[in-house]
């Protein structure tokens, strides 16, 4: 059954799901992935609901800035990317990365490539490679849409986690739910008493944090007021909480039953976060195409959302796609042919490299003496 979410508990789940389940804040920057977070929403807007892995997208702009040597996208990439996240092995999150070359192009080499390099023809058999990662990391497409251009780089996230402590069906009913407009929706809610739950109130907020099996976390956090306050400032909110500070014991938890898809443009989002190189047609992924120019075509995430009663399971896939700006020049012989008549300039240069013309001719007809 699909429960609607908006605004409020929407964004709060959708915001910290993909932010902690599974991954410290030794592996990934909170503030970061806070920041992308609001900024997706702003493009977004917080009628709708958002389900957003800022993980996946720092592990693909980690495997474009390991193919490019690009001094500007090297600057750009920074302060987003952690050294060696696209490598580190999640408990509860499967990962992976994979890179779409056209075949087209020419190039034929993939082993200077940082990662899997597949070289295939566009549209479709980029299509094909597409759906097979997806099986292979998600076990399920999630999008069938082909990638766009010449060069596709994808990474794909999937969480999934039993709650230590389930939630009893029987206790599953349709409960109140109050949009931001003041409309109430009923909605199927699970609940559960939990003795050993964390909660949290404040004025602004009230949250609480279920635990996954294997060491993993959900936090679930609704903005009572203040709400852009409270999204900008996420991951303190997280951080004091950890802290117990002003953390309860013994838990009521009434939260809704949630399946959900959600598919957005991060061209934008790039934009925002100062990454031009993207867009400026002049980008070179030297270990995979060489002295071939590239720009940003398409970037986008798709991810789906299953909270119930029994487990947590998020799934996400990132994809940026390049186009070729221009060519290189194909080497081809230049037949030249002196058939009519012509100029002959002899240049010599100097003991100090200075060229000087010492000789110069014009030739009307090679046979006359």
């Amino acid at each position: 059954m699909k429960c609607i979410w908006k605004k409020a508990l929407a964004f709060a789940v959708a915001a910290t799901t993909l932010l902690s389940a599974g991954a410290s804040a030794d592996s990934v920057d909170d503030g970061n992935a806070v920041f992308m977070m609001n900024e997706v929403m702003k493009e977004n807007g917080t009628d709708r609901n958002l389900v957003f892995s800022p993980y996946s997208v720092q592990q693909i702009l980690a495997s474009i800035g390991a193919n490019s040597h690009d001094q500007r996208l090297e600057k750009e990439l920074a302060p987003y990317t952690v050294p060696g996240i696209r490598w580190e092995t999640l408990k509860n999150t499967k990962t992976g990365g994979l890179i779409l070359l056209d075949k087209n192009i020419g190039i034929t080499d993939t082993t200077k490539a940082s990662g899997d390099l597949r070289i295939v023809s566009f549209p479709d058999g980029a299509l094909q490679e597409k759906i097979a990662f997806q099986n292979r990391i998600l076990g399920d497409v999630i999008d069938r849409d082909a990638p766009q251009g010449n060069l596709a780089f994808l990474t794909a996230a999937h969480y999934f986690a039993e709650w230590q402590v389930p939630f009893d069906t029987a206790n599953t009913k349709d409960r109140p739910f109050t949009l931001s407009d003041g409309t109430i929706e009923q909605v199927p809610t699970m609940y559960n008493e939990v003795e050993t739950g964390l909660a949290k109130k404040t004025d602004d907020y009230e949250m609480t944090v279920l635990q996954g099996k294997k060491g993993s976390q959900v936090y679930f956090i609704k903005p009572t007021q203040n709400r852009d306050d409270v999204a900008a400032h996420l991951d303190r909110i997280l951080d004091s909480f950890d802290r117990h500070e002003g953390v309860q014991e013994h838990v009521k938890l009434y939260i809704p039953k949630t399946k959900l898809e959600s598919k957005m443009n991060i061209r934008p989002l790039f934009k925002t976060m100062g990454i031009t190189s993207f867009f400026q047609g002049d980008l070179y992924f030297d270990t995979i195409a060489g002295d071939i120019p590239f720009t940003v075509t398409e970037a986008k995430q798709t991810t789906t959302l299953d909270i119930n009663e029994t487990y947590a399971d998020a799934k996400a896939l990132t994809e940026i796609s390049f186009r070729v700006t221009s060519m290189p020049v194909v080497k081809t012989p230049v037949t030249v042919k002196m058939d009519s008549p012509y100029f002959i300039v002899i240049r010599d240069v100097t003991d100090t490299e200075t060229p000087r013309i010492v000789f110069m001719a014009w030739i009307a007809d090679p046979m006359r003496n």
